[in-house]
């Protein structure tokens, strides 16, 4: 550890990432656990643009959600722990994510 008078002249670089806070999502507000709707990085597209076009694609969120809606049974995934959140699912209170890359890089 480095005593504040060794610091090399215009600051280390390498703390800039000491001091990181990683925020739980039950001490968000609700809008603010999943950004979907900020705007996207510079080329790159929003997670509620990925997170769309990962439930188009992929055909387990279908199933799971007309499931939910018809109260029926799926071997996949147990429906009981399942909400439908705005045409998203919720297992167990956490977002349901698709497996795809791109949305899961954006997330993380």
């Amino acid at each position: 550890m480095r005593r504040p008078g060794d610091l090399p002249e215009g600051g280390d670089k390498r703390l800039n990432n000491m001091e990181q806070v990683v925020l739980k999502p039950q001490n968000l507000p609700k809008q603010l656990r999943l950004l979907a709707d900020s705007l996207p990085a510079q080329g790159h597209p929003s997670i509620f643009h990925l997170m769309t076009e990962a439930y188009e694609a992929d055909l387990l969120p279908g199933k799971i959600l007309e499931a939910i809606r018809t109260k029926s049974g799926l071997h996949e995934i147990t429906i009981v722990k399942c909400i439908e959140d705005a045409g998203r699912i919720r297992y167990t209170g956490n977002l349901y994510v698709p497996d795809r890359a791109e949305l899961r890089q954006c997330i993380i």
